[in-house]
């Protein structure tokens, strides 16, 4: 048999396709984080946060109920956080992770050369803007003498778990897991050792550190020891449970009441932030920042960043005045 046309046979040119499901999408960006950079000025986000990107997406599809980009592109305008029934600032959090996160221009330029796909940012122009943190106050090495020794005078005795707890955060700059689920043998000579054990008790392995300690602060820590075994909690007080309705491995909690009732205390002794115990970490971070440095407070803090550092982390000095 003799085919008199043969160019019935030749491949059709390959066409970039102008639409894909969000399944696709997502299958795709694993493909994206897996393979090398092309060049060294692509940057790649961290696994963890690439991760975050997929499940919010999966999120804001299953909520939206989209199934191509299209869709997505289509909705765009109606998704807002009364639509899907969430909070604003769960609803700030998914907008931005699929819009700024899984649809940035490195992917979607990875996306036309590897894959043939061709698409532009659907929610270019709803992706809510980043938020500027609230700015706050460090205190003075006088304001924080007053805070330690009403809490000395206040909790040493009647409520030692909160005030070991009052020690880590504000003397070391542990988070609050960081300090509930920290061991005896964690606590060396020198310091305090954060040990990456799991995700559920360090944020991530970049705040596996060790934090030397002032040897008056150290020794104040190692009193309440007495008799403890080695592998005990440094605050024995607390049962560990998971946080209500939590997905994807989210954190344990331990010492639930310890942490409520330190505070209360706060709350009642000049600490009026959302929380109360996290500010104790930004008062520990902006003292480290003024005596040693950006980059050693940062450290020291368990970032892997020193932007998220300046960002969040150093305070306003009250004695400042500004020049003209």
């Amino acid at each position: 048999m003799v085919i008199a046309d043969t160019a019935a046979l030749a491949p059709a040119e390959d066409k970039p396709r102008k639409d894909a499901t969000m399944a696709d999408i997502m299958e795709w960006y694993q493909m994206f984080m897996d393979s090398p950079p092309r060049n060294l000025a692509e940057r790649r986000p961290k696994p963890q946060t690439a991760a975050g990107y997929v499940r919010n997406a999966a999120r804001l599809a299953k909520l939206a109920k989209i199934v191509t980009v299209g869709d997505l592109q289509a909705k765009a305008s109606s998704l807002t956080a009364k639509e899907l029934k969430l909070s604003e600032a769960a609803h700030v959090t998914v907008m931005r992770a699929v819009g700024a996160g899984l649809f940035s221009e490195t992917f979607l330029a990875w996306l036309k050369e590897e894959k043939h796909v061709e698409i532009s940012n659907p929610l270019v122009a709803n992706i809510p803007p980043v938020r500027r943190p609230e700015p706050f106050y460090s205190w003075d090495s006088a304001q924080l003498a007053i805070l330690k020794q009403s809490a000395r005078d206040t909790l040493r005795e009647s409520e030692s778990g909160g005030y070991l707890l009052f020690l880590l955060c504000l003397g070391a700059g542990l988070r609050r897991n960081e300090a509930t689920f920290l061991r005896w043998e964690d606590v060396t000579d020198i310091g305090v050792r954060v040990a990456w054990r799991s995700s559920h008790h360090v944020k991530s392995q970049t705040s596996a550190r060790t934090i030397p300690l002032n040897p008056k602060l150290l020794e104040e820590i190692r009193a309440f020891r007495r008799s403890a075994k080695a592998t005990d909690y440094v605050i024995p007080e607390g049962e560990i449970h998971n946080r209500p309705a939590t997905k994807n491995g989210a954190p344990q909690l331990r010492s639930e009441r310890v942490c409520r009732r330190l505070m209360v205390w706060l709350r009642a002794n000049g600490i009026s932030a959302h929380n109360p115990l996290h500010h104790l970490r930004r008062l520990c971070g902006s003292s480290w920042e003024r005596e040693f440095g950006l980059r050693q407070a940062s450290y020291w803090l368990g970032h892997a960043d020193v932007v998220v550092t300046s960002r969040h982390y150093i305070g306003l000095r009250a004695e400042a005045v500004a020049g003209w």
